[in-house]
């Protein structure tokens, strides 16, 4: 019995890793708008924005992990960096 247990306890944390990792590709993709601790936005470049051309100005500008997204205003690019644990 205590091995069911312990695959019960197992499986619950990999549904809790799984999902936070999901949460922020959707968030990275644009479905969304939760921004992970260890991410930030660059301030909206103005004027008429493009996705595909946003995406790619970020990804040259910020870096090859950086995501573009229009915004309101323009383009907004977000980057994570990794995060320091103790």
């Amino acid at each position: 019995m205590r091995s069911f247990y312990k695959m019960l306890l197992l499986s619950l944390a990999l549904v809790a890793l799984l999902s936070s990792d999901l949460m922020i590709q959707a968030t990275a993709n644009g479905g969304g708008s939760l921004i992970p601790e260890d991410c930030r936005q660059t301030p909206v470049i103005p004027g008429p924005c493009n996705p595909k051309a946003c995406l790619r100005n970020c990804q040259i500008n910020v870096g090859p992990g950086a995501v573009g997204d229009c915004d309101a205003g323009g383009c907004r690019c977000t980057y994570c960096t990794a995060s320091q644990r103790n």
